[in-house]
Order: C-alpha cells, then sequence, then structure tokens
C-alpha cells in the first residue's frame, strides 16, 4: 500500500523503521509501527525560537489521512 505524507507538503520521517535503532516506538509493541512525521518549510524542521511550538510548521498545520480510513475517535490537545 502506498501512502502519502499527512501534511500534504515536504515531509521527513524522524522516527521510524524496523529497529530500536531507528525506531524509538519499535520496542512498544502498541507504537512498534508508529512514525514521526514532521513537517518541513525550505528543509528545516523550524524557524526562529526552537523552544516555541508556533516556530514548528507542524504545529496548527492540517493533518491529511495518508490512506482511505475512517475517523473513529478525535482527541482534543494533542
Amino acid at each position: 500500500m502506498l501512502l502519502d505524507f499527512p501534511f500534504g507538503a515536504e515531509s521527513l520521517i524522524i522516527q521510524g523503521g524496523q529497529g530500536a535503532a531507528f525506531n524509538h516506538h519499535y520496542l512498544v509493541p502498541s507504537q512498534k509501527h508508529a512514525l514521526d512525521i514532521i513537517r518541513l518549510i525550505n528543509g528545516k524542521q523550524y524557524q526562529g525560537d526552537r523552544t516555541s511550538l508556533s516556530a514548528y510548521p507542524s504545529y496548527g498545520a492540517e493533518v491529511l489521512s495518508p490512506a482511505d480510513a475512517q475517523v473513529v475517535k478525535v482527541v482534543k490537545g494533542f
């Protein structure tokens, strides 16, 4: 199955893969196949003050489904 990135923009997987060396989620059974994907702007992960959430292009961005699916639960605040 081919998946699209969830931001519809330049993105990067920063945690993901088949082993703990590439994916800190790998040793947690419920997170084993999780990916941490960030949105980039001009190849950069953040612009300005890296301690501010608004410096990260992913913050507040619309997240698109990477595949056809049905939303079964939405949790606000994450």
